[in-house]
Order: C-alpha cells, then structure tokens, then sequence
C-alpha cells in the first residue's frame, strides 16, 4: 500500500484500509483471484488471497452531481510546483482512479494570478479533467476583494470556477477556529458572485449559515442527521 506513520496499528487496535483495484475495461465478468502482499519492518512478509469479483455492467461516472479530488503530498508541497513530467504523470494517476477535480493551492514557484491559473486550466484540459470547480485553499488572510478579483479572472477566461476554501475542519479548533470561520465566510459572500467551501460537520453548518456554499461533509463528528443534509 504505502509506507505508515501518522496511523500506524498497534497491538489491540484495528484500522480499515480502502483497496482500489483498477479494473481493465475489457476486462470480462467473472471472479478473479488476487494476493495483497504485506511487509513491515522487523516483521515476517504475510500474503492474504483475495477474490475479485467483476459484475457485467460499468457505472457511469456521476458528473452531474459530484466531485472526487484529494490533496496532494503534504502542507509543504504543492500539486503545481512539480516537475512538468512528474506533474503530467501524477494527475494522469489521478484519473486513472476516476478524480475528476484536485484541491489548489497557492504555488511557491509562481504568483497566484492570471498566469498561474491559465497554467492550472491547461494542465488539467490537457490530462482530461471535467471542468469541475476547483477548491482553492487560500487561507485565513483572503479578503473579498481579492476572492472578486480571481472570481472575475476565470469568468472571464471561461476557466473552472474557484470555490474560496480559508477555513479546513472549523471544528478542529475549537470555538476560535469555529469564530474566525463565521467572520472569514460571511466576508467572502459580500463579494457579488463568490462561493465558498469547507470540510465540515452538521454543527459548523449550523454555525456558518448561508457563508458556506459547497460542502464536504465529515460525517464521525458530532451529529449527523443524513435527511436534513440532504434537504
């Protein structure tokens, strides 16, 4: 799978791993045998068989309704600094696996602008990514101003629209973090056309208000009323 350090399994615990099997398109319908592999260090290699099952059907991919994007690497690195061949290769990867956006940061090699973003835009065109939003992680110091300015930038351009992302998880930080969330939101939305987005739980919502447009939410922290989310 991949190396293990900030949720290693000790004695008497338990930790769910998600496999994702990549399954050929002409591939036919049937079961499958498989092995998973696992090493650790210091500790005898374990083999555990696995039977695959492939149904006769494919799932359309959900478009219309829905975004898969993930971070990329750690806070100190960012998905647009890499290497144009190491960048290709890595958002190729991510297709393979059905993401269809990617969260944006502001790059450490060029300014966050109109150069950025056309490079942005071309990259992902170019690798096939929908045109889906894209959440920008801009931090706690984003003002509505400057959320308009970029707003107005890929309007005009007809780029993937940014969703103003200052805040992660309110709920992490307790109440302060919850507070600067409110103000941070509520600001952006003063800015004709701006939307805003976050991970968050049932309760920031109930909190943020109308400041929070698109939401991914955290669903094993505090309530979750899957009815009321839904409406």
């Amino acid at each position: 799978l991949e190396p293990r350090q900030y949720s290693d399994v000790h004695q008497g615990e338990s930790l769910q791993f998600v496999i994702l099997a990549e399954v050929p398109a002409a591939a036919r319908a049937g079961r499958y045998q498989a092995t998973l592999s696992l090493s650790a260090a210091g500790k005898p290699a374990r083999t555990i068989p696995l039977e695959l099952e492939v149904y006769p059907f494919t799932l359309p991919e959900p478009f219309a309704y829905s975004c898969f994007g993930m971070y990329y690497g750690t806070f100190v690195s960012r998905l647009f600094d890499l290497p144009e061949p190491m960048l290709r290769a890595t958002l190729q990867d991510m297709r393979r696996h059905n993401m269809s956006t990617v969260v944006l940061y502001d790059s450490r090699v060029q300014p966050m602008g109109e150069e950025y973003l056309a490079r942005v835009n071309a990259v992902l065109d170019a690798e096939g990514f929908p045109r889906h939003p894209l959440p920008y992680a801009c931090g706690g110091s984003i003002t509505a101003d400057r959320a308009a300015e970029l707003s107005a930038i890929v309007k005009r351009q007809q780029w993937r629209e940014l969703l103003f992302y200052p805040v992660d998880e309110p709920f992490a930080g307790g109440q302060e973090r919850l507070g600067r969330a409110i103000k941070l939101y509520n600001e952006l939305k003063t800015a004709p056309g701006v939307r805003t987005y976050s991970t968050v739980t049932q309760n920031d919502i109930n909190a943020i208000g109308n400041g929070l447009d698109v939401r991914c939410y955290t669903v094993n922290h505090d309530t979750f009323q899957p009815d009321r989310i839904l409406a």
